[in-house]
C-alpha cells in the first residue's frame, strides 16, 4: 500500500486535461516528463480519484439499505421482547450481524483478487443492519440495564454506559493503525471475528437473562397502584411518546445538524467529566432528580449557543464547548425518566420508539440545518446555532413540565401512603403518641 503522506504525494498539484471520447467524458492526467517518480504520483492520484468515485456510488446505494432495515426490525423487536419477557436476543442479534460482516471481510482479504470490492463494501454495513444494527443493540442494552438495576442507580448505570460507549471507539483509534501494520488485513479481521465470537459466547452462557413477566400474562393491577403514572402527560401509548420525541430530537440534533466537530476535546472531555459531575455531585451528594438534571443541562446548552454563533477564535469555540459540558446528560436523563415511569412489561416497546425516533432524526435534521445554513451563510454564519436555541427552549419547557408533574405525583403518592398507614394503625397518629 502506498502512503501519500510518507511519499510526499500531492494530488492537488497534478494537471488534469479533460477530453471527450466516444460520447463519454474522461479525465486524463498527463505528464510532460519521463520522471518515474512523477509518473508514480500521477498513477496514485488517478487511482485515488477512481476509487473515490466508486466508493461514492457504493456508499450512496448501501446507506438507504443500511438505514431502513434497523427501523423495521426495531419497530417489532420491542413488542416481541415485552411479550416474551426476554432481553438478551436484542443484544445478541446485532453482534451476530457484525460477526457475519467481519467474516465476509475476512474472506475478501484472503481472496482479494477474486472478490470485487463491492462485495465487502456492501456486506460490512448491510448484514449488520439486517440484524438490527446499533439501533437494536442500544435498545437492548438500555432495556437490559433497566431490568437489572434499581431505580436509584439507573441514571448512574446509563451514564457509565454512555461514557464507555463514547470512549471505547476513541481509545481504539490509536491501536487500529498499530494493529494494522503489525497484523495486516487478514489477521486483523480474524482478530475481530474472534472478539465477536467471544462476545456471543459470553452473552449466551454467562450473561443472565432479565426476569421480566411477559406482557401477555401480566395481571391487571389495582387502580391505586397505577395512579403514579396515570397523568396524561406520561401515558405510555400517547403523550409520553410525544414528549420523548421532542426530547430525543433535540438531544441528538447537535450530532446530526450542527456539523462542527471539536475533536478529542469534545468527544473525550465532555462526556467523561459531565457524567462524573452528574453522578457523583448531582445524584449522590445533592440528590437532584433526573428532570432537574435535564433542566440544568439544557440551560447550559442555551448559554453555549450564542457563544458558538459569535465565536471568531478557537478559544471562543472551546469556551462554548466547556459551557455546553452537560450536553450528553440530557439523553441519559430522558432514558432514566422513561425507565422509571414505564412498566417493565412495556420498556421494550418504549425503547423501540426511542430508537426509531433517533434514527428518523438523522434523516430530518441534516436537511433542515443544511437548508438554513445555505440561506444564511452569506448573511450570518452563526444562524444555525440560534435555530438550535429555539429547539432547546422547547426542550427546557418540556423538562420543566416533567419536573412539575413528577413532583405532584410524588406528593400525591406520599399522601396516599400516609393514609394507608393511618387506616392500618390509627394509634400511630394520635397526638399523645407523637
Amino acid at each position: 500500500m502506498i502512503n501519500k503522506t510518507i511519499n510526499n504525494i500531492n494530488c492537488a498539484s497534478i494537471e488534469e486535461v479533460t477530453t471527450v471520447m466516444d460520447n463519454m467524458t474522461t479525465s486524463l492526467t498527463t505528464s510532460t516528463t519521463p520522471d518515474p517518480i512523477k509518473q508514480l504520483t500521477i498513477d496514485v492520484c488517478k487511482a485515488e480519484t477512481e476509487s473515490q468515485k466508486l466508493l461514492s456510488v457504493v456508499f450512496g446505494l448501501r446507506s438507504p439499505i443500511a438505514a431502513i432495515f434497523p427501523l423495521i426490525i426495531v419497530l417489532f423487536a420491542g413488542g416481541w421482547s415485552d411479550k416474551k419477557g426476554i432481553r438478551k436476543p436484542l443484544v445478541l442479534f446485532p453482534i451476530l450481524g457484525e460477526l457475519i460482516g467481519s467474516l465476509i471481510l475476512l474472506l475478501s482479504s484472503i481472496f482479494m483478487n477474486e472478490i470485487p470490492m463491492e462485495v465487502p463494501a456492501f456486506s460490512e454495513r448491510v448484514f449488520p443492519s439486517l440484524f438490527g444494527g446499533q439501533t437494536l443493540m442500544l435498545m437492548g442494552i438500555y432495556s437490559y440495564l433497566t431490568g437489572v438495576t434499581t431505580e436509584e442507580n439507573r441514571t448512574f448505570r446509563f451514564g457509565c454506559f454512555t461514557v464507555f460507549f463514547t470512549l471505547i471507539p476513541i481509545s481504539s483509534i490509536p491501536w487500529s493503525g498499530f494493529l494494522f501494520n503489525a497484523l495486516g488485513y487478514t489477521k486483523l479481521f480474524a482478530l475481530c471475528v474472534l472478539i465477536y465470537v467471544l462476545g456471543i459466547l459470553y452473552i449466551i452462557f454467562v450473561l443472565q437473562e432479565v426476569k421480566v413477566v411477559p406482557a401477555a400474562v401480566v395481571e391487571v393491577k389495582e387502580k391505586s397502584t397505577q395512579e403514579g403514572i396515570e397523568n396524561p402527560a406520561f401515558d405510555a401509548d400517547g403523550n409520553q411518546v410525544k414528549l420523548s420525541n421532542e426530547a430525543n430530537k433535540d438531544a441528538v440534533e447537535e450530532a446530526t445538524g450542527e456539523v462542527l466537530k471539536k475533536g478529542f476535546f469534545r468527544e473525550f472531555f465532555d462526556p467523561t467529566l459531565a457524567m462524573a459531575l452528574v453522578e457523583v455531585v448531582f445524584k449522590k451528594l445533592l440528590g437532584i432528580s433526573d428532570p432537574m438534571i435535564g433542566i440544568i443541562s439544557t440551560i447550559f446548552t442555551l448559554i453555549s449557543k450564542p457563544i458558538y454563533a459569535f465565536a471568531t477564535t478557537t478559544l471562543m469555540f472551546y469556551t462554548g464547548t466547556t459551557v455546553d459540558l452537560f450536553l450528553s446528560t440530557k439523553a441519559v436523563a430522558i432514558k432514566s425518566i422513561i425507565s422509571k415511569i414505564i412498566p417493565s412489561t412495556e420498556l421494550g416497546r418504549m425503547f423501540s420508539v426511542l430508537g426509531i425516533i433517533e434514527s428518523v432524526d438523522t434523516f430530518i435534521f441534516p436537511s433542515i440545518y443544511s437548508f438554513v445554513y445555505l440561506k444564511t451563510v452569506e448573511i450570518f454564519l452563526g444562524a444555525i446555532y440560534f435555530l438550535s436555541e429555539f429547539f432547546f427552549v422547547l426542550t427546557l419547557l418540556m423538562f420543566i413540565a416533567i419536573y412539575l408533574i413528577l413532583r405532584d405525583n410524588e406528593k400525591k403518592n406520599g399522601d396516599e401512603e400516609m393514609m394507608e398507614r393511618y387506616k392500618k394503625n390509627p394509634d400511630l397518629f394520635e397526638v399523645t403518641n407523637l
